[in-house]
């Protein structure tokens, strides 16, 4: 397979590459039709020697199929899965625009980050898209789709301000034929929910959560979980608390923590009941706090940020109908069309050449001459559908259509006529035969140029492996073939060269033994090994059961980094206290303790100690084996309690303690808004206004009272903190 673009690929052109992971290489292509009809998607294929992957195929398979079932304005659209050349491959909804990451990093890059109410939007779009995900019904069975991979990755945000979720490839549904083994953990570490993180079953819940850990990132432009490694982030997502948004960024209004403080509890059933919930949470929020909701849209915002990434792409879409793309295109239209011709063919000799005229030529800088179409089910097996080649343009590199005969063969027939000469005669005849050899001569040869093109093709396809990856000027891929048809254009293929690739592995913990083909090293290990090669490792641990893995070296540029995560800690039996024998005499021990913060108080067995310096306490009266109890508290700290046996007559023991993280509640007056149809007199807490009018009360529940021609309506309402409350009364019903 060619990695020269643009270049075909069944009813599509691959125009450019998008990205190039381990197992799948994205495009951007387009989709023809009849009429000259086109239009942008996204090709997402497996690479070549993947397919022989039974467990990787499957699980593309199961992606297409649990994202095909997906059909709302916030998940990318699936459009088709098919199998082509022997690659599995999806056909996806092309968005204009940029991934959230890549939003997040430009906004604080060149100064221009998005507003908060930008930010929420983002969090009420992403968690529609998902509870549709959850929720959604095949066949009026649930489907129980969790994406299990959430995160600014694979949230995009169009030119136009569209929030789209995007690749399912690790989505779990219920029904789906690969199932995930119980306690694999998939996705990325820092946006994983605590019970993906243990391996346990999973509902939309834990999606959910993820959508909580991205809007806090984009609040605070801080990373709430990430650490080192991923076993330091899996163990804060774990253990680690969110402090509010509003404690990291002033900006941000202190009645927005309790929505996403709510949605990053470690218990699941403390969280919103769905992300239908979380999402009318942020959006009710958007209207109780901002005034102008066109504030919230990214259109703008977009379109202000990566101005010259879309000039950019609307120079590359105008250039897609010309040159060579424009060749491509036609090349693959004429195929379509070819087919379509083949296809009502009755199988008479007349009836194919009567289709000549409807067949459009193939321009290309290739020969061109005839469609081999002897395995088309109906026909001949000895005849070809001919090309009409009467009108072509001769351009350098064509072979022209068949001349007409030679002048030189009139003038000889007229020398026999004339002359009568027997030797003119001879003469004659031997250009006859001369002919007649050369004929025979280019149909051995263009028989052979269709043999050698299928054969080259089989070779260029290995090379293409060897290469490594494509680039250089864009041209038209000449092996390109049809199952049962001759190829329609030469190749020049490459001689197959091996290839090698650098494997780097690494470990956490990075004191990890790896092994691998009779080397050993500590934390990191260096193996060259040729594409496609699958090697064995395996990483040993102290305190960790052993990790093996089969790597498989795979194209790419740069070397290989595999990271080896060993995360199950070695089942250690717990060890018998043994009785530490009193010294006789029963020697009194010295304790030294030490204690974070600096202020915090200790107690043993209940009676307070005072300390000999900041943070430092020394008590003495205790015996060597006695056992006791300290407790370490400070103010905005959680306690510690530890109870300890004095095992030697210099004890030293340090307290480290945790800061408790209290959401601040809000205090003072709020403002309520108050509109009536067509008007009203508003009264309410001793204050009074006519509508529209805007007046601030003291926090709690108030009863307003509208009155307008004599017409009286009450009306409760809750007022909140530093916040406003819109209420509406139509006095006409």
């Amino acid at each position: 397979m060619s990695n020269q673009l643009p270049q075909p690929f069944g009813k599509y052109i691959l125009l450019n590459k998008i990205a190039m992971g381990g197992m799948a290489e994205i495009f951007r292509a387009k989709t023809l039709g009849a009429e000259g009809f086109e239009k942008e998607v996204v090709i997402k294929r497996i690479l070549p020697h993947f397919t022989e992957d039974e467990a990787f195929v499957t699980m593309f398979i199961d992606e297409a199929k649990v994202s095909s079932k997906l059909t709302h304005p916030n998940i990318v659209q699936i459009y088709d899965f098919d199998l082509l050349d022997g690659c599995y491959y999806i056909s996806m909804e092309f968005v204009e625009g940029k991934d959230l990451k890549r939003v997040v990093d430009v906004g604080v890059k060149t100064g221009k980050g998005m507003t908060v109410a930008q930010m929420v939007h983002i969090g009420a779009e992403t968690a529609k898209g998902l509870h549709y995900a959850h929720t959604k019904l095949d066949k009026g069975q649930p489907v129980n789709i969790v994406h299990r991979d959430v995160s600014p990755h694979n949230v995009m945000i169009s030119y136009e301000g569209d929030v789209k979720v995007m690749d399912f490839g690790i989505a779990k549904a219920a029904a789906r034929s690969t199932k995930t083994r119980a306690g694999t953990v998939k996705g990325k570490c820092a946006y994983m929910s605590p019970e993906q993180a243990r391996g346990k079953n999973l509902d939309g819940r834990s999606d959910m959560f993820a959508v909580g850990v991205m809007t806090w990132e984009m609040l605070t432009n801080r990373r709430l979980f990430a650490g080192e490694s991923d076993f330091e982030t899996l163990s804060n997502v774990l253990k680690q608390e969110a402090p509010a948004p509003s404690s990291i960024n002033p900006d941000v209004p202190a009645s927005l923590d309790a929505i996403i403080l709510k949605c990053l509890s470690k218990d699941r059933d403390e969280r919103q009941a769905d992300c239908r919930e979380l999402a009318r949470e942020l959006e009710r929020w958007l209207y109780e706090n901002v005034a102008d909701r066109h504030a919230a849209e990214l259109g703008k915002y977009m379109e202000d940020l990566f101005v010259d990434d879309i000039a950019a792409l609307r120079v590359m879409q105008s250039d897609d109908g010309q040159g060579q793309i424009a060749e491509v295109s036609e090349a693959v239209r004429s195929r379509t069309m070819s087919q379509a011709v083949i296809g009502q063919s009755s199988g008479s000799h007349r009836a194919v050449s009567g289709s000549r005229a409807n067949i459009k030529a193939v321009q290309n800088d290739a020969r061109t001459l005839a469609l081999d179409i002897s395995n088309a089910p109906g026909l001949n097996s000895e005849r070809t559908v001919a090309v009409d080649t009467s009108s072509m343009p001769i351009r350098p590199g064509m072979h022209s259509p068949e001349k007409k005969k030679s002048p030189v063969l009139w003038i000889v027939l007229a020398l026999v006529l004339v002359g009568g000469g027997v030797g003119g005669f001879l003469w004659w005849q031997s250009q006859q035969q001369a002919a007649a050899a050369t004929a025979q001569a280019q149909a051995a040869t263009t028989t052979a140029a269709a043999a050698a093109t299928a054969q080259a093709e089989q070779v260029a396809a290995a090379a293409d492996v060897a290469k490594n990856g494509g680039g250089g000027d864009p041209v038209v891929n000449p092996g390109s073939t049809d199952a049962g048809k001759a190829p329609i254009a030469e190749v020049a293929a490459e001689p197959v060269k091996p290839k090698t690739r650098r494997v780097v592995v690494h470990t956490t913990p990075v004191d990890a033994t790896l092994q691998a083909r009779g080397l050993m090293e500590t934390g990191k290990l260096e193996i060259e090994g040729k594409i496609g090669d699958v090697i064995g490792v395996q990483a040993t641990h102290a305190d960790y059961e052993p990790l093996a893995r089969e790597i498989t070296v795979v194209i790419g540029e740069g070397e290989q980094r595999v990271d080896m995560l060993l995360s199950t800690k070695k089942v250690v039996a717990a060890p018998v206290p043994v009785p530490v024998p009193v010294p006789a005499g029963d020697t009194l021990a010295t304790l030294t303790f030490t204690v974070t913060p600096l202020d915090a108080q200790l107690s043993i067995n209940g009676q307070p100690q005072t300390g000999v310096g900041p943070g430092q306490f020394k008590v003495m009266g205790y015996k060597v084996g006695e056992d006791v109890e300290v407790i370490v508290t400070a103010s905005g700290f959680k306690k510690e309690s530890e109870k300890l046996r004095i095992t030697a007559a210099e004890f030293n023991k340090a307290f480290e303690l945790k800061k408790n993280v209290v959401v601040a509640t809000p205090t003072g007056p709020g403002k309520v808004s108050f509109k009536a149809k067509p008007w009203a007199k508003v009264m309410v807490g001793g204050k009074s206004c006519v509508t529209s009018c805007t007046l601030e009360l003291p926090s709690g529940k108030h009863s307003a009272v509208f009155e307008q021609g004599g017409v009286t309506k009450r009306v409760s309402v809750t007022v909140k903190a530093d916040a406003t409350v819109s209420v509406f009364q139509d006095m006409t019903q």
